[in-house]
């Protein structure tokens, strides 16, 4: 994995942490029926798809099908870890619901990474510029 995406993989997984782990407050304002749902895709979606990408730029070029069940095992194994913690936290509770979220999430993130450095690659071969 490119170091560059390595660091901003490690630094967006410690701001998910953070934020899982923090105790819900009666100040959480709450906009729409399950948002924490919404919330939960969102964040996932961006940690698989920043792994998905960094995984392809780096050295190593790893299949794409490799990058899709690595980013998503990967983003699996740290939100079931993050559900774990949560066990710990007042008024946080581990939640099936939760990591279904976070499967979603990271299914959808690696799926957007790997369309779009398929079209970025399309799109360089019809300009003649060498893939990244």
């Amino acid at each position: 994995m490119n170091k560059k995406y390595l660091t901003i993989t490690v630094i967006y997984a410690i701001f998910v942490f953070y934020l899982s782990v923090q105790p819900i407050t009666e100040e959480t304002p709450e906009w729409f029926p399950y948002q924490d749902k919404v919330f939960h895709v969102m964040l996932y979606a961006i940690f698989s798809f920043i792994l998905a990408i960094g995984m392809r730029q780096g050295k190593k070029q790893y299949l794409v099908k490799t990058v899709f069940y690595m980013s998503f095992v990967i983003s699996f194994i740290y939100g079931f870890f993050i559900e774990i913690c949560q066990i710990f936290v007042p008024t946080r509770s581990f939640e099936v619901l939760d990591i279904t979220a976070n499967s979603i999430g990271s299914i959808l993130g690696v799926t957007v990474a790997i369309f779009s450095l398929f079209i970025i690659s399309k799109l360089e071969i019809k300009r003649n510029i060498p893939p990244i």
